[in-house]
């Protein structure tokens, strides 16, 4: 009842100084005339159905009438009058305090016949007050956010959403007229989907920093015009700060929309001043419980906001990783929809700055180029993106000089044909996710140690081949994890003069011809047991190897496999079953120039040696000018 009466008297004072300032003004001039016709105006907010804050349903899609708590706050109307090219105030704001939602109707006497410009504003205020909370409003054409006590740095508050219109209207005869005001603010609110109270592995917010950067702000609003004003650059320095928003009992505020799933909770609400064009904004948002930082996430992309439009940023906020999705929605004006990137990067280090373009491909795989940074000082780069990379494409880097070093994401299951060849590449990271190496993928790089990944299955021709002349390539290290991989195949490692240790597959099974050919610096290679046949000239003119040691399942071995390894001391052969030789020196054998006498010696198993003597019989010779005799048993071995 209280309230109501001050409303009435307000409303009173309010009409009898209208008409006491109408005494003074003649009939032709425009403005307040107590000759001239009634003008009666509704003023509405959106959100009408929405009554007060005891009605259930909350919901932060929605704006102040809502979600404002009517306990502390009322709803201010204010209504001035202009002349028609908004320079001459003729009606000062006149205003309507209600301590629940209700439209506001406001009339006057005018002189008729001019074309006036209507001005309204609505916001909230502190219960029982009719001062500026949010908003200074002394001057309609210059309404600014009130800075004192800090006000500018608080967001997660519904009562500072606030509404105006400014429209022209002639007046011809006595006419009622009901204007809807809307939003001059975008609202972006920021809403996990991994909030599960249930969930103690992640941990909750109670309170938010925001900063805003690389990006346009107002500072206030013309409201005769209907344009934001003070544009200015985002000053990185400032740092909003607020606590999570909650019910009396430290529960969800938000009741509705994404807050009614457990899962999903409103970490963040705030009203910005926006145009009617969409425009970009950029910021980074730190989460803390207590004091203690939880997440911390950079909304780099674009985060598109417009007047009067609801940006929704949501997603797995407080796990790591994942993409972010933005709805531009509400009953507020239409509806858009983007996705605001929450990327994932590929880590490199160049000579110089490096695009992405045609080197990946993915599942949904977008490289975002804004986010792609380089350094130039340290030579690192990223590659942002979003999606699945799934595949190194063909010729990727070939030739790429500059390439240094670069760590290849999970989700990459291929490397294409000469990805990386003929580049400057000295270091890689090979994903677990890794299966298959095409033909000729490292070549001539700079690599100086590869570790292949155990879930590679496929490595084929000449993938990590050197130059036989010019530049020497410098991998010196070979590291197989995995037993997937069943054939080394033809020239993979050939070349690779600087190669000194080698860990082969323990499911290989064959290695095809000339795969270490020419590779000078291997001192020492172990077969592993699965491998059966040895092809050709595999490990030919590898001039340091000093021993070999060879499987137990052993088949086949073919020309010239050992061929011109003239350091060899040991080959240990522990296959009960002679493997079949080929016709053209395998190993190699005493000459009868005398430029090489073989002084290496086979170990074989003892009770084997006669038919290993028998079955390779070349290596047993004692016919010869400068005999080959290298057959011995195992127990003779040192």
């Amino acid at each position: 009842m209280r309230k109501m009466k001050k409303l009435n008297g307000l409303l009173l004072g309010c009409v009898t100084g209208l008409l006491f300032s109408a005494c003074t003004q003649d009939l032709d001039q425009p403005g307040l005339n107590s000759d001239g016709d009634l003008v009666r105006i509704q003023l509405d907010a959106p959100e009408a159905m929405q009554l007060t804050r005891s009605v259930a349903g909350t919901n932060s899609a929605k704006g102040g009438l809502t979600n404002v708590d009517w306990t502390q706050h009322d709803l201010r109307y204010q209504l001035a009058v202009y002349s028609a090219d908004g320079t001459q105030l003729l009606v000062a704001p006149q205003s309507k305090v209600y301590d629940t939602y209700s439209p506001a109707t406001f009339e006057f006497r005018l002189t008729p016949n001019c074309t006036y410009k209507f001005v309204a504003w609505a916001d909230f205020v502190e219960q029982g007050t009719t001062e500026d909370l949010h908003y200074n409003t002394a001057d309609f054409a210059n309404i600014s956010i009130i800075t004192d006590a800090d006000q500018d740095k608080t967001f997660n508050d519904e009562s500072r959403d606030a509404f105006f219109i400014t429209k022209d209207i002639q007046i011809g005869q006595t006419f009622n007229e009901s204007l809807t005001l809307k939003r001059p603010f975008a609202k972006v609110r920021v809403v996990t989907t991994d909030w599960d109270e249930n969930n103690g592995g992640i941990a909750k917010p109670d309170n938010f920093k925001i900063t805003y950067h690389d990006c346009k702000r107002f500072s206030g609003l013309n409201a005769v015009s209907g344009e934001a004003i003070g544009e200015t650059d985002a000053d990185a320095s400032i740092v909003y700060t607020a606590q999570i928003a909650t019910d009396g009992n430290s529960g969800k505020f938000y009741e509705g929309g994404y807050d009614a799933s457990a899962a999903s909770r409103t970490l963040v609400v705030d009203y910005l001043l926006a145009t009617s064009e969409q425009r970009a904004i950029h910021f980074k948002l730190d989460m803390l419980a207590g004091t203690s930082p939880v997440i911390s996430r950079d909304f780099t992309t674009n985060i598109p906001i417009q007047r009067n439009y609801l940006t929704t940023l949501i997603g797995n906020l407080l796990s790591v990783g994942g993409s972010v999705t933005i709805d531009i929605d509400d009953n507020f004006d239409g509806e858009n929809q983007v996705t605001v990137k929450d990327p994932k990067y590929i880590a490199y280090t160049a000579t110089q700055e490096l695009n992405c373009n045609n080197r990946f491909w993915g599942t949904d795989l977008e490289i975002i180029e804004e986010q792609c940074t380089y350094n130039t000082e340290t030579g690192q780069g990223m590659w942002a993106y979003t999606g699945t990379v799934t595949e190194v494409e063909f010729n990727a880097f070939n030739g790429e000089t500059s390439l240094l070093s670069i760590t290849l994401p999970e989700g990459i299951t291929s490397i294409g044909s000469n990805a990386f060849s003929n580049s400057g590449l000295e270091a890689i990271t090979l994903p677990e996710s890794l299966e298959e190496i095409a033909q000729y993928a490292f070549s001539k790089t700079n690599l100086t140690e590869i570790v292949i990944p155990a879930n590679v299955e496929l490595v084929e021709s000449s993938a990590f081949q050197g130059n036989s002349s010019g530049s020497i390539s410098p991998l010196k290290k070979v590291i197989f994890e995995g037993t997937k991989i069943l054939t080394i195949e033809s020239n993979t490692f050939q070349d690779c003069q600087n190669l000194q240790e080698v860990k082969l597959p323990e499911g290989l099974k064959t290695i095809q011809y000339n795969a270490f050919l020419r590779c000078y610096a291997l001192e020492e290679i172990i077969i592993p047991d699965a491998v059966t046949t040895i092809e050709k000239q595999v490990f030919s003119q590898c001039s340091a190897l000093k021993k070999v040691t060879l499987g137990t399942q052993l088949e086949s071995i073919g020309d010239h496999a050992f061929n011109k390894c003239l350091a060899l001391e040991i080959i240990v052969c522990p296959d009960e079953t002679p493997a079949v030789l080929g016709s053209k020196a395998v190993f190699p054998v005493s000459d009868s120039w005398g430029s090489y006498t073989a002084n290496y010696k086979i170990y074989v198993p003892d009770a084997q040696l006669n038919t290993y003597r028998t079955s390779w019989s070349a290596y047993w010779d004692t016919s010869s000018w400068v005999p080959t005799k290298v057959i011995y048993p195992m127990s003779d071995m040192p």
